[in-house]
């Protein structure tokens, strides 16, 4: 149950059914365009017999790319979150009750998210 609630594997797990559903779908549709076509045509039977190959084919280039646009999303996203935070440190400086101890410590933190962050991505870098 503990593996249902994890962020990672639900992400995966949601890439790995939209891959399977257009890998399922192309294949299908090729049965279909074959089933359509008359007996003596040529292409059939090249239909028929690549139709698996190509649906895994196009399951994982489907799966490519939503993890790829997954991804970007997410970097995109800590972007926006980075430029709201420091635009709010920003505003906080203006403001005449806020310490500069305080504001330092904010600029602090987000630093250390920084660091955390590059960390993370040299870490899996190395993987």
């Amino acid at each position: 149950m503990n593996q249902l609630t994890d962020q990672d594997t639900r992400s995966k797990h949601g890439t790995q059914t939209y891959a399977n559903i257009v890998g399922a779908g192309s294949g299908t549709l090729m049965l279909v365009i074959a089933r359509e076509i008359p007996d003596t045509y040529w292409l059939k039977p090249y239909l028929i017999m690549t139709a698996p190959s190509i649906s895994v084919y196009l399951s994982n280039v489907a799966n490519e790319i939503r993890t790829y646009f997954v991804e970007r999303y997410g970097n995109i996203k800590n972007m926006r979150e980075e430029r709201k935070i420091i635009r709010k440190i920003d505003a906080l400086k203006k403001y005449p009750l806020a310490t500069n101890k305080d504001i330092n410590l904010l600029n602090k933190q987000l630093m250390d998210a920084r660091i955390q962050r590059i960390k993370k991505m040299i870490t899996s870098l190395n993987k």
